[in-house]
């Protein structure tokens, strides 16, 4: 019979006061949802920039605003659907219809005129494929825990466990005084 060294009989004890599972860190739990988050905001507020450069032509630069777009023509609508969208991927309130809807409209905006000089600037199709990407990436991961989608979906909430074990005195004592083991 083989025997066990000192670390490995410690590796399978089955305590109450020791779990089963080992500590998990708040840094590691929470690093990829912070990213998420990070992505999702800043995406989305480059993207509300463009839909107010195109309703009131603010931080264009030195490139001629076109003017306020007429309602319901195309620019109107895309400024439109890019602002709502925009603002509901900042809020994470329906995350993965909102950025799928954005990446729709930004692709669509691939064929768009190139000489339009209010809409995406000159040249501009190396940002398109950049935003669409990263749209389709949150389309993938889904809005993260820091999201109203995560709220909504109860992922805040604590969990009750639904199993409840009695145990008996003496095997409460012997876990206690740490005599029992696997």
């Amino acid at each position: 019979m083989e025997r066990r060294s000192g670390e490995q009989r410690r590796r399978y004890r089955v305590s109450p006061v020791e779990g089963v599972t080992p500590q998990r860190s708040w840094f590691r739990e929470f690093l990829p949802d912070v990213g998420v988050a990070v992505l999702r905001v800043s995406i989305a507020a480059l993207i509300v920039t463009h839909a107010l450069r195109e309703f009131f032509g603010i931080l264009l630069g030195d490139t001629r605003w076109l003017g306020f777009p007429g309602m319901f023509t195309d620019r109107w609508i895309a400024a439109v659907l890019l602002s709502v969208g925009a603002l509901l991927l900042i809020a994470g309130w329906f995350t993965r219809f909102a950025a799928c809807l954005l990446a729709l409209v930004v692709s669509l905006s691939w064929f768009a005129p190139a000489r339009m000089a209010g809409h995406w600037q000159v040249d501009s199709l190396e940002l398109i494929a950049t935003y669409v990407s990263a749209l389709l990436v949150i389309v993938v991961i889904g809005p993260g825990y820091f999201s109203i989608d995560a709220w909504r979906a109860g992922k805040f909430r604590a969990r009750k466990s639904t199993m409840k074990v009695a145990m008996s005195p003496w095997i409460e004592s012997q876990y206690r005084r740490s005599r029992l083991s696997r």
